[in-house]
């Protein structure tokens, strides 16, 4: 038997269908990455809810196939080359919508307990578009060096370097200058994007990132936390290398070996629980989390199972997820770059493959 009130609604769908490209309604668009609305009062349907109009209408190709007449048709897979990032540049700013979300919920509430579902369903999202990004890389595969070399001389000095929105997302997650090995801040404010788009950038340089934000929420954790972790967690782990060391000198491993392992093992221990080591580790940039949030982080990962923890270990985890998803998506496109241009230096005029390499340490 079929639901009486949806099929009341499905009634009045038919009845008012024909009408509905008659009805004038205040429709808003939102600009760019901002969140600024214009107003404009047209009919209602699926183009102009959409913004089909002016969004299909943006593609437009460079090449020609005869590079002697102007006129002549465009290198075929060029058209091919912008939809797929075009749509690129759609996700990313999706990825922009879903951060800047989460950032706002912790950047307005003292306790997130209660939006710790949202957060997850959010993070979630952005693991999801990840994945589709990945999958567009392989579309690209598709089209052969040759056929990329057949209009990549229009299109310089383009580049997906100066994709402003990419370098926002770098931003917001918490990439700093230390992190980067090369084009600092300065570069894309001041270089490489002008006006509006520098001044967005600038704007993402001075909010505070997710990064902080888990910091700061670690660090609260931690502090409300009713024992000692990190004196328990120290114990349990010198007992756990003592264990080793015997286990290793009963399977007939040299005793000295042994010690000199299990040293090292106990140095390195060293370095993440005391404070003061730890210090210097951040301040060399080898680690981005202050001390008291990486033992929140490990806390809540020994401890997970503990209702108290069930949610947060989720949150770090699907955290753990998106910086995976987008390091293979770094990775995937430099395997990209690298069949259809091999070393040759970027469009844009970065070094190509190296400069790309090396991002896979951000």
């Amino acid at each position: 038997m079929s639901c009486p009130y949806l099929q009341s609604n499905l009634d009045n769908m038919k009845n008012n269908n024909s009408n509905v490209d008659e009805i004038p309604i205040l429709t808003t668009t939102t600009n760019s990455i901002t969140n600024d609305h214009a107003h404009v009062t047209e009919p209602l349907n699926y183009t102009t809810y959409l913004g089909l109009n002016s969004l299909l209408s943006s593609l437009r190709c460079l090449s020609h196939v005869d590079r002697s007449n102007e006129s002549s048709l465009p290198v075929h897979d060029e058209h091919f080359f912008i939809i797929i990032h075009q749509a690129f540049e759609l996700w990313f700013k999706e990825i922009i919508y879903e951060i800047d979300s989460i950032r706002d919920i912790f950047g307005s509430n003292d306790d997130v307990a209660t939006f710790v579902f949202d957060i997850s369903l959010r993070l979630n999202r952005i693991g999801k578009v990840w994945k589709i990004l990945i999958d567009q890389l392989q579309l690209l595969e598709s089209m052969t060096p040759m056929e990329f070399l057949e209009f990549r001389d229009f299109i310089t000095p383009a580049s997906g370097f100066q994709s402003l929105q990419f370098r926002i997302i770098e931003m917001k997650l918490g990439l700093t200058d230390k992190s980067r090995d090369a084009y600092k801040s300065n570069f894309f404010t001041e270089t490489m994007f002008k006006g509006k788009q520098s001044n967005e950038l600038q704007t993402s340089i001075g909010e505070v990132s997710l990064l902080r934000h888990i910091e700061r929420w670690l660090e609260k954790i931690y502090d409300e936390t009713s024992f000692n972790f990190c004196e328990v967690y120290e114990e349990a782990v010198e007992s756990m290398i003592d264990h080793d060391k015997q286990e290793k000198i009963q399977n007939g491993i040299d005793e000295q070996i042994a010690e000199i392992e299990a040293d090292k093992a106990k140095l390195q221990f060293d370095e993440m629980i005391n404070s003061i080591k730890y210090q210097v580790l951040v301040n060399n940039n080898q680690r981005r989390m202050s001390h008291k949030a990486m033992l929140a982080a490990l806390m809540i990962a020994h401890y997970y199972q503990q209702p108290c923890f069930q949610q947060v270990y989720q949150i770090i985890s699907l955290l753990m997820d998106n910086d995976t998803l987008m390091t293979s998506w770094r990775h995937r496109h430099i395997l990209l770059v690298l069949r259809q241009i091999g070393r040759k230096p970027g469009t844009g005029g970065t070094d190509g493959f190296t400069y790309l390499q090396a991002t896979l340490n951000f």
